[in-house]
């Protein structure tokens, strides 16, 4: 022989100068783990815009909610003020309003008065589809509330106002209504 031992690894003809180095598996490449590092990267970004949509997706239904609470509370005051209204025009007896229409353009005057700025859309469903509540004897609107039956995420800490909101299971049951007299079944 060459004067080399038989066990010795550098007369193994299969084996590149650089695998010879201490570790290293005969025809190993990191082509593999790149390819999987990349895998795994991928995965991590799907799981955070998740959870990102997710939060976001909650972001904009508290921000509905809460649009919810002022647009029901904003028609509430108008049929408050629209009532009051009627009160002085016709001696101390208010009228409720025909419809929502009507508390943006009165029909009881000759400059139009407004008890309501804008007909307002439900800020839940999107839609000018508010449910109607009438006054049991006169069938005029006493309030409305939302045609959507999703489950709210506020279910406590409500203005004063709202306090009966507490405890509610879905938004149809937020009932914006002015009046004592105790409403009749909606109307759509």
């Amino acid at each position: 022989m060459n004067g080399k031992k038989s066990g010795d690894r550098g007369d193994c003809p299969y084996l590149r100068v650089e695998d010879r180095r201490i570790g290293t598996v005969p025809g190993f490449t990191n082509r593999g783990f790149t390819y999987i590092a990349a895998m795994v990267i991928v995965v991590i970004m799907g799981i955070t815009l998740s959870m990102a949509g997710q939060y976001w997706s909650t972001v904009v239904k508290r921000d509905r909610e809460e649009e919810l609470l002022f647009r029901g509370d904003q028609i509430r005051k108008g049929i408050e003020t629209y009532y009051k209204w009627t009160a002085q025009k016709h001696g101390g007896k208010g009228l409720y309003p025909e419809s929502l229409d009507e508390m943006v353009k009165s029909k009881f005057s000759a400059a139009p008065r407004r008890s309501l700025r804008q007909l307002y859309k439900d800020p839940i469903t999107g839609k000018a589809d508010w449910v109607l509540i009438t006054d049991p004897a006169l069938k005029r609107l006493m309030g409305v509330r939302s045609a959507s039956n999703e489950a709210p995420l506020k279910s406590s800490n409500f203005p004063t106002a709202y306090r009966d909101f507490e405890g509610k299971t879905k938004y149809s049951d937020w009932v914006f209504a002015y009046g004592t007299q105790a409403p009749a079944q909606p109307q759509k």
